[in-house]
């Protein structure tokens, strides 16, 4: 996952090296004001090929909003000209182009497309942009505020190729590209989720995703509706949670879309928005003026989640009813441990934190009734842990859930709709390495200093070592090492004193058998 922003003023930039894998995409907001015509400015990305087969890039832009300052109706983006240059770059387009011609989808006929690239292989891509200056209406844009995102996805469809479509589920703002061929079946399984995991919609591979007129849709999105706008419920019922659930086609035309099988689709709840000792009648859609209930996963449900099977796109209604009984599972202190690792030196010199983390929590059942839940772990969008959990009423049960090989970087862990944000990375003690360093240097300045000469030896103390080398030749030739071990006198001396001696012509020395030896003069 990833994406860089432009570097634009009034905005973070950011480039560097992106890899991906096949089926690897990502997408980051960017943003921008206080812009004046004039400015330019160029971001280069590395992206590298980091799946095992060829593939392209395919690139796209979505989510784009403008803040008219003035209210004078200039719009930033028809004024800014995009360019993007790369070997192995295909597009329809004449570059630069506005913003409001780069591709939005990534089926659309204006294509932005790299490749291919081989495994392993890395391309050099360079977004350049200029807001033109050309006079009024672009004057009156200057201030105004911009921010789309850029997003990039490596598949492994041919340049050109016509046998592949592409349809974007939008859950609640966070976007999955689902790829299918071009009656509309899903070429893959794809879970299709909101950033919290609590949301979902489950397309087994081979689903089929058309209108009634078998047209492909390029979206389906789940968005938050106002309840009071819509019909009310069953008798005796009352709305907790309402989504507007929509099909669209390129020209942004709303659309129904039917599903064959019908795929699980998972709506989370607001336990505070529960009134107390209510009783969850199911899920229900919107069909032909009237609600109907959707076939549910399991007769039991628990008051923070429902799921269902779906047929067709259509509002959605959580619906409740007063008494009953009804089972209320809570998370309780949540809490997330990144593990530490220190390297010692022996004192601490790197600290890592978070190469693995341990999620612990307390689920309560708060409700009247027995109940049970499939308790998943999100990390960083992704499901990593998962644990069936059944209570009676009142009851809680402790869980912990695992997650290793974390990658350095800012993480997000959702479990039960709680979330929390850790940072890993390694960190360099410096207290301590600066310690070590001192140590090393005064270890070296201490082992390399000009060490004192010894004291020279008092000649009462040369004249004995002199009469006991004499005295031990006097009874026949010796080599060194005897004489050392026979007289007793340390090296240093001992060599000092047969110096002297041979000074004096009373020693020779001669080698025997490859050995020294050591004789009285005129002995031999």
């Amino acid at each position: 996952m990833f994406l860089v922003s432009f570097p634009l003023p009034g905005a973070d930039a950011a480039s560097g090296a992106v890899d991906l894998v096949l089926g690897g995409q990502g997408s980051v907001a960017w943003s921008a004001g206080s812009m004046m015509p004039g400015d330019t400015g160029t971001t280069t990305i590395e992206i590298r090929n980091a799946g095992s087969i060829t593939a392209n890039l395919m690139i796209w832009i979505s989510n784009v909003q403008e803040t008219d300052l003035r209210g004078d109706g200039a719009a930033l983006s028809k004024y800014l000209q995009f360019h993007l240059s790369s070997n192995g770059l295909h597009t329809s387009l004449s570059l630069p182009s506005p913003l409001k011609d780069l591709p939005d989808h990534p089926a659309d006929e204006n294509q932005l497309l790299i490749g291919p690239l081989s495994a392993g292989e890395s391309v050099t891509a360079i977004w350049s942009w200029e807001f033109v200056d050309t006079g009024t209406p672009q004057n009156d844009a200057q201030g105004d505020g911009l921010s789309f995102s850029i997003n990039y996805l490596l598949v492994d469809i041919p340049v050109g190729g016509s046998s592949y479509n592409f349809v974007i589920v939008d859950f609640l703002g966070k976007e999955t590209v689902v790829g299918t061929d071009i009656n509309g079946n899903t070429l893959e399984t794809v879970i299709a989720t909101d950033r919290t995991g609590r949301f979902s919609l489950h397309l087994p591979e081979g689903t089929s995703i058309t209108t009634s007129d078998s047209m492909v849709p390029t979206r389906i999105t789940l968005s938050v509706a106002n309840a009071s706008l819509l019909p009310t419920g069953p008798p005796g019922a009352e709305t907790v949670a309402a989504y507007s659930f929509d099909g669209r086609l390129g020209n942004g035309t709303i659309v129904k879309v039917n599903f064959s099988p019908m795929p699980e689709i998972v709506v989370g709840l607001n336990t505070s928005a529960l009134p107390r000792g209510s009783t969850i009648l199911g899920l229900y859609q919107l069909n032909g003026g009237s609600w109907g209930r959707l076939t549910p996963i399991s007769e039991t449900t628990v008051t923070w989640e429902v799921r269902s099977y779906v047929s067709n796109t259509g509002a959605l209604a959580v619906f409740v009813a007063s008494g009953g009984t009804v089972a209320r599972l809570a998370v309780h202190d949540f809490k997330v441990t990144m593990n530490v690792n220190e390297m010692w030196w022996p004192l601490v010199l790197m600290t890592s934190r978070g190469g693995s983390i341990t999620a612990t929590m307390a689920i309560v059942n708060e409700g009247n009734s027995s109940g049970s839940y499939d308790l998943t772990m999100i990390l960083d969008g992704e499901q990593v842990a998962s644990e069936k959990v059944a209570l009676e009423p009142g009851e809680a049960k402790n869980i912990t859930f695992r997650a290793t090989n974390l990658a350095d970087g800012a993480h997000e862990v959702t479990v039960g709709g709680e979330t929390q944000s850790f940072v890993t990375g390694t960190t360099v003690e410096w207290p301590s390495l600066i310690v070590l360093v001192t140590a090393i240097v005064a270890g070296v300045f201490l082992l390399t200093r000009k060490r004192k000469p010894k004291k020279e030896m008092p000649e009462i103390l040369k004249t004995d070592y002199k009469k006991r080398v004499v005295r031990e030749l006097g009874e026949m030739n010796l080599s060194y090492s005897e004489l050392s071990s026979l007289t007793n006198i340390e090296d240093v001396h001992l060599q000092k004193v047969l110096e002297e001696l041979l000074e004096e012509g009373r020693l020779v020395h001669f080698r025997e058998k490859g050995t020294e030896m050591w004789s009285l003069a005129g002995k031999r």
